[in-house]
């Protein structure tokens, strides 16, 4: 049977070499990946749903910023001028320690203030308008 093997030469001479997995393999570790995801999927979607059931706000605030938790190198959070009354998302997304990104397009001046001073009082000063 022949492997593949990934062969690396450096300027100096020197030859480092790796095998590399066969495709059944890889297939059966993208099995394994996919699997675990999906459990993992499900059993976060019956926690939320059991946390919105007793709090709709924190439960929807919680779903929404999933998306955000899964993301990988996330830096910041935009909050939509749509959200920008939702506060129970606001005071999640601060407490985070992310930058928070607010949309200012519908909102009104007093909206985008009262938006500020809930993530202010987060402790979180990383505030893009």
């Amino acid at each position: 049977m022949k492997t593949a093997e990934l062969q690396i030469r450096t300027p100096e001479g020197v030859v480092f070499s790796q095998l590399l997995a066969s495709p059944i393999s890889r297939f059966l570790a993208w099995l394994v990946d996919f699997f675990c995801i999906m459990v993992l999927v499900s059993v976060l979607s019956k926690l939320l749903f059991l946390v919105q059931a007793l709090n709709a706000n924190v439960g929807s605030a919680l779903y929404t910023l999933g998306y955000f938790l899964v993301s990988i190198g996330c830096h910041s959070v935009k909050i939509a001028s749509a959200d920008i009354t939702h506060f129970p998302l606001i005071k999640y997304a601060a407490a985070s320690g992310m930058s928070i990104q607010i949309d200012t397009g519908n909102a009104t001046l007093g909206e985008v203030e009262a938006a500020v001073d809930v993530i202010l009082a987060c402790g979180n000063r990383d505030i893009v308008i």
